[in-house]
Protein backbone atom coordinates (compact mmCIF):
# COMPACT_ATOMS: atom_id res chain seq x y z
CA UNK A 1 0.00 0.00 0.00
CA UNK A 2 1.50 3.48 -0.58
CA UNK A 3 0.60 7.20 0.25
CA UNK A 4 -1.85 7.10 -2.38
CA UNK A 5 -4.44 5.03 0.25
CA UNK A 6 -4.98 8.01 1.86
CA UNK A 7 -6.34 10.27 -1.33
CA UNK A 8 -8.53 7.34 -1.68
CA UNK A 9 -9.60 8.64 1.30
CA UNK A 10 -10.29 11.93 0.38
CA UNK A 11 -8.52 13.86 -2.41
CA UNK A 12 -9.60 17.34 -0.54
CA UNK A 13 -9.84 15.89 3.11
CA UNK A 14 -8.43 18.17 5.88
CA UNK A 15 -6.75 16.12 8.60
CA UNK A 16 -6.05 16.85 12.08
CA UNK A 17 -2.34 15.76 13.40
CA UNK A 18 -3.71 12.85 15.05
CA UNK A 19 -5.57 11.54 12.21
CA UNK A 20 -2.58 11.93 9.98
CA UNK A 21 -0.18 9.79 12.56
CA UNK A 22 -3.49 7.07 12.34
CA UNK A 23 -3.13 7.27 9.01
CA UNK A 24 0.81 6.81 8.69
CA UNK A 25 0.83 4.24 11.22
CA UNK A 26 -1.67 2.67 9.05
CA UNK A 27 0.47 2.67 5.59
CA UNK A 28 3.55 1.78 8.27
CA UNK A 29 1.92 -1.34 9.12
CA UNK A 30 0.71 -2.76 5.89
CA UNK A 31 4.31 -2.21 4.35
CA UNK A 32 5.81 -6.05 3.85
CA UNK A 33 9.38 -4.36 4.68
CA UNK A 34 8.58 -1.56 7.60
CA UNK A 35 6.37 -4.47 9.45
CA UNK A 36 8.84 -6.57 9.92
CA UNK A 37 12.13 -4.86 9.47
CA UNK A 38 15.58 -6.06 10.47
CA UNK A 39 18.04 -3.32 11.67
CA UNK A 40 21.52 -3.32 12.13
CA UNK A 41 23.25 -0.98 15.04
CA UNK A 42 25.28 0.48 17.73
CA UNK A 43 23.59 0.81 20.70
CA UNK A 44 24.11 4.39 21.77
CA UNK A 45 21.88 4.26 25.27
CA UNK A 46 19.92 1.11 26.80
CA UNK A 47 17.93 1.57 29.58
CA UNK A 48 15.77 -1.35 31.86
CA UNK A 49 12.97 0.14 33.93
CA UNK A 50 12.05 -2.46 36.51
CA UNK A 51 8.55 -0.88 37.70
CA UNK A 52 7.29 -1.97 33.85
CA UNK A 53 9.95 -4.27 32.74
CA UNK A 54 9.98 -2.35 29.78
CA UNK A 55 13.34 -1.67 27.93
CA UNK A 56 14.40 1.50 25.73
CA UNK A 57 17.00 1.65 23.64
CA UNK A 58 19.06 3.96 20.57
CA UNK A 59 20.72 2.57 17.97
CA UNK A 60 23.00 4.73 15.85
CA UNK A 61 25.36 4.15 12.96
CA UNK A 62 28.31 6.63 11.58
CA UNK A 63 27.47 8.46 8.68
CA UNK A 64 30.15 8.70 5.77
CA UNK A 65 30.27 12.18 6.01
CA UNK A 66 31.58 15.50 8.50
CA UNK A 67 29.20 18.11 9.73
CA UNK A 68 31.11 21.62 9.18
CA UNK A 69 33.25 21.77 11.84
CA UNK A 70 34.91 18.58 10.66
CA UNK A 71 32.98 16.17 13.32
CA UNK A 72 31.60 12.56 12.76
CA UNK A 73 27.85 12.66 12.21
CA UNK A 74 25.00 9.88 13.22
CA UNK A 75 22.27 8.29 12.50
CA UNK A 76 20.02 7.41 14.99
CA UNK A 77 16.15 5.67 15.69
CA UNK A 78 14.97 4.73 18.86
CA UNK A 79 13.54 1.62 19.86
CA UNK A 80 11.26 0.25 22.62
CA UNK A 81 11.47 -3.53 23.74
CA UNK A 82 7.94 -4.29 25.39
CA UNK A 83 7.65 -6.63 28.45
CA UNK A 84 6.16 -8.79 26.48
CA UNK A 85 8.38 -9.63 24.05
CA UNK A 86 11.47 -9.40 26.55
CA UNK A 87 10.46 -11.39 29.21
CA UNK A 88 11.32 -14.88 27.68
CA UNK A 89 15.08 -13.44 26.30
CA UNK A 90 18.22 -14.38 27.76
CA UNK A 91 20.63 -12.05 26.16
CA UNK A 92 18.79 -8.96 27.38
CA UNK A 93 20.88 -8.55 30.32
CA UNK A 94 23.97 -9.04 28.38
CA UNK A 95 23.51 -6.18 26.08
CA UNK A 96 25.61 -3.08 27.02
CA UNK A 97 26.25 0.21 25.25
CA UNK A 98 28.77 0.01 22.22
CA UNK A 99 27.41 -3.31 21.57
CA UNK A 100 26.02 -3.99 17.37
CA UNK A 101 22.97 -5.53 17.89
CA UNK A 102 20.40 -6.27 15.04
CA UNK A 103 16.69 -6.02 16.32
CA UNK A 104 13.38 -7.36 13.92
CA UNK A 105 10.18 -5.33 15.21
CA UNK A 106 7.74 -3.06 12.50
CA UNK A 107 7.97 0.95 12.59
CA UNK A 108 5.94 3.05 14.45
CA UNK A 109 5.53 7.14 14.40
CA UNK A 110 4.19 8.35 17.96
CA UNK A 111 2.57 11.52 17.44
CA UNK A 112 2.82 12.97 20.78
CA UNK A 113 6.63 13.32 20.55
CA UNK A 114 6.54 12.88 16.50
CA UNK A 115 9.15 10.60 16.88
CA UNK A 116 10.10 7.25 14.51
CA UNK A 117 10.55 4.37 16.34
CA UNK A 118 11.07 0.47 16.26
CA UNK A 119 8.90 -1.67 18.65
CA UNK A 120 11.32 -4.75 18.55
CA UNK A 121 9.72 -8.66 18.44
CA UNK A 122 12.87 -9.79 18.85
CA UNK A 123 16.96 -9.12 19.55
CA UNK A 124 20.31 -10.72 18.24
CA UNK A 125 23.47 -10.12 19.48
CA UNK A 126 26.55 -9.84 16.84
CA UNK A 127 30.30 -10.29 17.53
CA UNK A 128 30.80 -6.87 15.82
CA UNK A 129 32.48 -3.82 17.89
CA UNK A 130 30.68 -0.42 17.28
CA UNK A 131 32.81 2.07 15.02
CA UNK A 132 32.05 5.35 17.68
CA UNK A 133 33.14 2.49 20.81
CA UNK A 134 36.42 1.60 18.80
CA UNK A 135 37.27 5.06 17.80
CA UNK A 136 36.40 6.46 21.10
CA UNK A 137 38.87 3.45 22.73
CA UNK A 138 41.59 4.36 19.97
CA UNK A 139 41.46 8.34 20.88
CA UNK A 140 41.44 7.03 24.80
CA UNK A 141 44.80 5.36 24.18
CA UNK A 142 46.09 8.31 22.15
CA UNK A 143 45.34 10.79 24.74
CA UNK A 144 46.73 8.48 27.74
CA UNK A 145 49.71 8.35 25.89
CA UNK A 146 50.35 12.23 25.72
CA UNK A 147 50.01 11.97 29.72
CA UNK A 148 46.28 14.09 29.35
CA UNK A 149 45.01 11.66 31.70
CA UNK A 150 48.13 11.54 34.57
CA UNK A 151 47.20 12.01 37.98
CA UNK A 152 50.79 14.34 38.73
CA UNK A 153 49.21 16.50 36.46
CA UNK A 154 46.10 17.34 38.20
CA UNK A 155 45.75 19.88 40.42
CA UNK A 156 44.99 17.81 44.15
CA UNK A 157 42.71 20.54 45.86
CA UNK A 158 40.51 23.29 45.11
CA UNK A 159 40.30 26.96 46.41
CA UNK A 160 39.13 26.41 50.04
CA UNK A 161 37.50 30.09 49.49
CA UNK A 162 37.25 30.78 45.49
CA UNK A 163 36.29 34.56 45.10
CA UNK A 164 34.63 32.89 41.31
CA UNK A 165 33.22 30.19 39.71
CA UNK A 166 32.96 29.67 35.91
CA UNK A 167 30.02 27.80 34.77
CA UNK A 168 30.47 26.07 31.53
CA UNK A 169 26.53 24.54 30.43
CA UNK A 170 23.86 25.11 28.36
CA UNK A 171 21.83 28.37 29.81
CA UNK A 172 18.83 26.73 29.28
CA UNK A 173 19.48 23.43 30.92
CA UNK A 174 18.62 22.10 34.54
CA UNK A 175 22.66 22.09 35.36
CA UNK A 176 22.74 25.49 34.80
CA UNK A 177 19.98 26.12 37.55
CA UNK A 178 21.38 23.12 39.71
CA UNK A 179 25.03 24.36 40.24
CA UNK A 180 23.68 27.63 40.74
CA UNK A 181 21.18 26.35 43.49
CA UNK A 182 23.57 24.30 44.95
CA UNK A 183 26.34 26.89 45.49
CA UNK A 184 23.92 29.91 46.36
CA UNK A 185 23.31 27.57 49.45
CA UNK A 186 26.31 26.85 50.63
CA UNK A 187 28.07 30.08 50.40
CA UNK A 188 25.99 32.83 48.93
CA UNK A 189 29.30 35.31 48.52
CA UNK A 190 31.23 33.59 45.71
CA UNK A 191 30.51 35.32 42.32
CA UNK A 192 29.33 32.76 39.73
CA UNK A 193 29.57 33.38 36.00
CA UNK A 194 27.71 31.65 33.52
CA UNK A 195 29.40 31.38 29.97
CA UNK A 196 26.58 29.52 27.47
CA UNK A 197 28.17 26.63 25.76
CA UNK A 198 26.77 23.92 23.27
CA UNK A 199 26.78 20.52 25.16
CA UNK A 200 25.68 18.13 22.52
CA UNK A 201 25.68 18.33 18.59
CA UNK A 202 27.88 19.98 15.99
CA UNK A 203 30.00 22.59 17.28
CA UNK A 204 29.90 21.60 21.11
CA UNK A 205 33.37 19.96 21.70
CA UNK A 206 34.62 23.68 20.16
CA UNK A 207 32.45 25.97 22.31
CA UNK A 208 33.43 24.02 25.53
CA UNK A 209 37.29 24.06 24.83
CA UNK A 210 36.39 28.09 24.16
CA UNK A 211 34.96 28.37 26.99
CA UNK A 212 37.30 26.81 29.13
CA UNK A 213 40.18 28.74 27.55
CA UNK A 214 37.95 31.98 28.24
CA UNK A 215 37.63 31.21 32.27
CA UNK A 216 41.49 30.09 32.10
CA UNK A 217 41.72 33.77 30.99
CA UNK A 218 40.09 35.60 33.70
CA UNK A 219 42.02 36.34 37.12
CA UNK A 220 39.25 35.98 39.60
CA UNK A 221 38.23 32.53 38.47
CA UNK A 222 39.33 30.27 41.06
CA UNK A 223 37.37 27.35 39.92
CA UNK A 224 35.74 25.99 36.68
CA UNK A 225 32.27 23.54 36.49
CA UNK A 226 31.84 22.30 33.12
CA UNK A 227 28.33 20.00 33.17
CA UNK A 228 25.37 19.13 31.42
CA UNK A 229 22.39 17.06 32.69
CA UNK A 230 22.45 12.95 31.57
CA UNK A 231 21.59 11.39 28.31
CA UNK A 232 22.98 8.44 26.02
CA UNK A 233 26.65 8.18 24.94
CA UNK A 234 26.12 9.84 21.48
CA UNK A 235 24.48 13.25 23.74
CA UNK A 236 27.62 13.02 25.43
CA UNK A 237 30.16 12.84 22.85
CA UNK A 238 31.30 16.91 23.05
CA UNK A 239 33.05 15.83 26.26
CA UNK A 240 34.91 12.51 24.12
CA UNK A 241 36.76 15.66 22.02
CA UNK A 242 40.01 15.92 21.79
CA UNK A 243 39.78 19.48 22.08
CA UNK A 244 38.44 19.64 24.90
CA UNK A 245 40.55 17.21 26.58
CA UNK A 246 43.55 18.92 25.21
CA UNK A 247 41.60 22.50 26.73
CA UNK A 248 41.06 20.85 30.25
CA UNK A 249 45.42 19.57 30.30
CA UNK A 250 46.32 22.61 29.44
CA UNK A 251 44.19 24.93 31.84
CA UNK A 252 45.65 26.30 34.70
CA UNK A 253 42.43 26.78 36.62
CA UNK A 254 40.72 23.73 39.08
CA UNK A 255 38.05 22.36 37.17
CA UNK A 256 35.33 19.83 38.16
CA UNK A 257 33.23 17.91 36.13
CA UNK A 258 29.64 16.73 36.61
CA UNK A 259 27.81 15.60 33.73
CA UNK A 260 25.44 13.51 35.16
CA UNK A 261 25.79 10.67 32.65
CA UNK A 262 25.86 6.36 32.79
CA UNK A 263 28.76 5.15 34.87
CA UNK A 264 30.92 5.16 31.81
CA UNK A 265 33.48 8.02 31.75
CA UNK A 266 33.87 10.64 28.86
CA UNK A 267 36.84 11.57 27.94
CA UNK A 268 36.72 14.76 30.07
CA UNK A 269 36.48 12.98 33.09
CA UNK A 270 39.34 11.49 32.71
CA UNK A 271 41.45 14.25 32.21
CA UNK A 272 39.77 17.19 34.74
CA UNK A 273 41.06 17.86 38.53
CA UNK A 274 37.96 16.48 40.27
CA UNK A 275 34.91 14.46 38.72
CA UNK A 276 31.44 14.47 40.29
CA UNK A 277 28.32 12.35 40.01
CA UNK A 278 26.32 15.37 38.57
CA UNK A 279 26.31 19.00 38.18
CA UNK A 280 25.08 19.62 41.72
CA UNK A 281 27.48 17.36 43.14
CA UNK A 282 29.67 19.56 41.04
CA UNK A 283 28.79 22.28 43.13
CA UNK A 284 28.94 21.10 46.35
CA UNK A 285 32.39 20.14 45.94
CA UNK A 286 33.43 23.66 44.59
CA UNK A 287 32.36 25.60 47.31
CA UNK A 288 32.75 25.70 51.31
CA UNK A 289 29.81 25.95 53.42
CA UNK A 290 30.22 29.25 54.55
CA UNK A 291 26.66 29.48 55.61
CA UNK A 292 26.96 25.99 57.94
CA UNK A 293 30.30 27.32 59.17
CA UNK A 294 28.92 30.92 60.56
CA UNK A 295 25.98 28.67 62.02
CA UNK A 296 28.44 26.77 63.97
CA UNK A 297 30.35 29.85 65.28
CA UNK A 298 26.99 31.53 66.15
CA UNK A 299 26.85 28.06 68.25
CA UNK A 300 30.11 28.11 69.75
CA UNK A 301 29.21 31.82 71.37
CA UNK A 302 26.21 31.08 72.71
CA UNK A 303 28.49 28.03 73.99
CA UNK A 304 30.91 30.31 75.36
CA UNK A 305 28.22 32.84 76.91
CA UNK A 306 26.70 30.08 78.99
CA UNK A 307 29.61 28.74 79.96
CA UNK A 308 30.98 31.93 80.71
CA UNK A 309 27.81 32.80 82.93
CA UNK A 310 28.01 29.16 84.23
CA UNK A 311 31.73 29.23 85.87
CA UNK A 312 30.25 32.91 86.79
CA UNK A 313 27.18 31.37 88.82
CA UNK A 314 29.86 28.51 90.12
CA UNK A 315 32.67 30.28 91.36
CA UNK A 316 30.05 33.33 93.27
CA UNK A 317 28.92 30.32 94.63
CA UNK A 318 31.79 28.76 96.07
CA UNK A 319 33.21 32.59 97.39
CA UNK A 320 30.13 32.70 99.25
CA UNK A 321 30.10 28.94 101.10
CA UNK A 322 34.20 29.68 101.32
CA UNK A 323 33.00 33.45 103.50
CA UNK A 324 29.98 31.17 105.52
CA UNK A 325 33.12 28.60 106.46
CA UNK A 326 35.72 31.49 107.28
CA UNK A 327 32.85 33.25 109.11
CA UNK A 328 31.66 30.11 110.92
CA UNK A 329 35.91 29.13 111.99
CA UNK A 330 36.78 33.12 112.57
CA UNK A 331 38.82 33.19 115.10
CA UNK A 332 37.11 36.42 116.69
CA UNK A 333 33.69 34.49 116.41
CA UNK A 334 35.57 31.72 119.04
CA UNK A 335 37.03 34.67 121.06
CA UNK A 336 33.22 36.07 121.43
CA UNK A 337 32.20 32.87 122.75
CA UNK A 338 35.54 32.41 124.76
CA UNK A 339 34.58 36.19 126.40
CA UNK A 340 30.84 35.22 126.77
CA UNK A 341 31.64 31.82 128.86
CA UNK A 342 33.95 33.80 130.89
CA UNK A 343 31.72 36.70 131.55
CA UNK A 344 29.25 33.93 132.72
CA UNK A 345 31.74 32.47 134.93
CA UNK A 346 32.80 35.70 136.70
CA UNK A 347 28.97 36.30 137.35
CA UNK A 348 28.55 33.12 139.29
CA UNK A 349 32.40 33.52 141.50
CA UNK A 350 31.62 33.76 144.89
CA UNK A 351 32.65 36.65 147.41
CA UNK A 352 35.64 34.56 148.33
CA UNK A 353 36.85 34.57 144.67
CA UNK A 354 37.07 38.49 145.01
CA UNK A 355 39.98 37.97 147.13
CA UNK A 356 42.16 36.44 144.20
CA UNK A 357 40.86 39.13 141.78
CA UNK A 358 44.20 41.06 142.31
CA UNK A 359 46.10 37.80 140.91
CA UNK A 360 43.74 36.73 137.98
CA UNK A 361 43.83 40.68 137.10
CA UNK A 362 47.24 40.57 135.96
CA UNK A 363 46.99 36.89 134.31
CA UNK A 364 44.03 38.38 132.66
CA UNK A 365 46.59 41.91 131.44
CA UNK A 366 49.07 39.54 130.30
CA UNK A 367 46.78 36.92 128.40
CA UNK A 368 45.29 40.39 126.54
CA UNK A 369 48.77 41.58 125.74
CA UNK A 370 49.66 38.20 124.06
CA UNK A 371 45.93 38.76 122.18
CA UNK A 372 46.91 42.22 120.69
CA UNK A 373 50.09 40.44 119.33
CA UNK A 374 48.25 37.54 117.55
CA UNK A 375 44.73 40.11 117.17
CA UNK A 376 42.25 37.70 114.73
CA UNK A 377 40.80 41.14 112.96
CA UNK A 378 44.17 41.61 111.72
CA UNK A 379 44.79 37.90 110.68
CA UNK A 380 40.95 38.20 108.91
CA UNK A 381 41.05 41.16 107.70
CA UNK A 382 44.32 39.60 105.39
CA UNK A 383 41.82 36.45 104.63
CA UNK A 384 39.62 38.86 102.97
CA UNK A 385 42.60 40.56 101.14
CA UNK A 386 43.90 37.22 99.80
CA UNK A 387 39.99 36.87 98.44
CA UNK A 388 39.87 39.72 97.08
CA UNK A 389 42.67 39.33 95.05
CA UNK A 390 41.20 35.76 94.00
CA UNK A 391 38.13 37.25 92.55
CA UNK A 392 39.85 39.96 90.71
CA UNK A 393 41.88 37.06 88.96
CA UNK A 394 39.12 35.10 88.25
CA UNK A 395 37.70 37.81 86.69
CA UNK A 396 40.67 39.30 84.43
CA UNK A 397 40.83 35.23 83.59
CA UNK A 398 37.14 35.40 82.44
CA UNK A 399 37.33 38.75 80.41
CA UNK A 400 40.55 38.20 78.80
CA UNK A 401 39.16 34.58 77.60
CA UNK A 402 36.12 36.11 76.23
CA UNK A 403 37.64 38.93 74.48
CA UNK A 404 40.62 36.60 72.86
CA UNK A 405 37.46 34.86 71.68
CA UNK A 406 35.62 37.66 70.58
CA UNK A 407 38.89 39.00 69.01
CA UNK A 408 39.16 35.53 66.31
CA UNK A 409 35.07 36.01 65.26
CA UNK A 410 35.47 39.74 64.38
CA UNK A 411 38.43 38.29 62.30
CA UNK A 412 36.66 35.45 60.62
CA UNK A 413 34.03 37.75 59.75
CA UNK A 414 36.78 40.47 58.02
CA UNK A 415 37.64 37.78 56.08
CA UNK A 416 34.31 36.80 54.78
CA UNK A 417 33.55 40.86 54.11
CA UNK A 418 36.22 40.61 52.09
CA UNK A 419 34.91 38.25 49.71
CA UNK A 420 31.78 40.13 49.52
CA UNK A 421 31.15 40.19 46.14
CA UNK A 422 29.08 43.27 46.27
CA UNK A 423 32.55 45.38 47.33
CA UNK A 424 33.44 44.81 43.61
CA UNK A 425 31.36 47.60 42.61
CA UNK A 426 32.49 49.88 44.60
CA UNK A 427 35.57 52.31 43.35
CA UNK A 428 34.30 52.72 39.57
CA UNK A 429 33.59 48.85 39.14
CA UNK A 430 30.18 48.36 37.13
CA UNK A 431 28.44 45.05 36.29
CA UNK A 432 26.82 45.19 32.64
CA UNK A 433 23.72 43.42 31.43
CA UNK A 434 22.12 42.84 28.28
CA UNK A 435 18.29 41.67 27.57
CA UNK A 436 18.84 40.66 31.29
CA UNK A 437 21.86 38.58 30.86
CA UNK A 438 25.39 39.51 32.05
CA UNK A 439 28.12 40.56 29.36
CA UNK A 440 31.00 38.59 29.24
CA UNK A 441 32.73 39.71 25.97
CA UNK A 442 32.40 42.29 23.37
CA UNK A 443 31.63 39.38 20.73
CA UNK A 444 27.90 39.32 22.47
CA UNK A 445 28.01 43.28 21.90
CA UNK A 446 27.12 45.41 18.67
CA UNK A 447 26.67 48.92 17.84
CA UNK A 448 23.68 50.62 18.85
CA UNK A 449 23.02 48.21 21.53
CA UNK A 450 21.26 48.78 24.69
CA UNK A 451 23.19 47.94 27.80
CA UNK A 452 22.42 48.55 31.73
CA UNK A 453 25.40 48.85 33.86
CA UNK A 454 24.87 48.65 37.56
CA UNK A 455 26.84 50.60 40.09
CA UNK A 456 27.25 50.41 43.87
CA UNK A 457 24.62 52.49 44.31
CA UNK A 458 22.38 52.30 41.32
CA UNK A 459 22.31 51.55 37.28
CA UNK A 460 21.92 53.60 34.30
CA UNK A 461 21.05 52.62 30.72
CA UNK A 462 23.85 52.83 27.54
CA UNK A 463 24.43 52.73 24.11
CA UNK A 464 27.06 51.12 22.33
CA UNK A 465 28.81 53.41 19.68
CA UNK A 466 31.69 51.86 18.88
CA UNK A 467 34.05 48.44 19.50
CA UNK A 468 36.96 47.70 19.83
CA UNK A 469 38.84 44.75 20.34
CA UNK A 470 41.77 44.83 22.74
Amino acid sequence: MSISGVNELSANRIFTIAELYDEINKVLGSSIVLSGVRVKGEVSSYKYYQSSGHIYMTLVQKANKKDNYGKDVFYRIDAKWWKGKNQYSKDKDKIKVGDVITVIGSINCYNVQSNVSIIIDSVHLTDEEGRSKAEREKLRLELEKKGYFDDAHKKPFPPKYPRAIGIITSQSGDARHDIEKTVQKKNPYVQLYLLHALVQGAGAGKSIANAIRFFDKKEDVDIIIIGRGGGDKLDLAAFDDAEVVEAIYNCNTYIIAGTGHTPDRTLADFAVDKLANNPTDAAYEAVFDVVSELEKIDNQIKELNYNIYRTYDLYDRMLEEYLLKIESRSPAKQLGDRFAELDKYFQGMSYNMLRVLGTYENGLASYMSGLQVNNPRVKVEKIESELAHISDNISRNMRDTFVNRWNAFAKECEMLEAQNPAKKLIGGFGYIEKDGSPVASIKDMKVDDDVKVKLSDGFFMAQVTKIEED
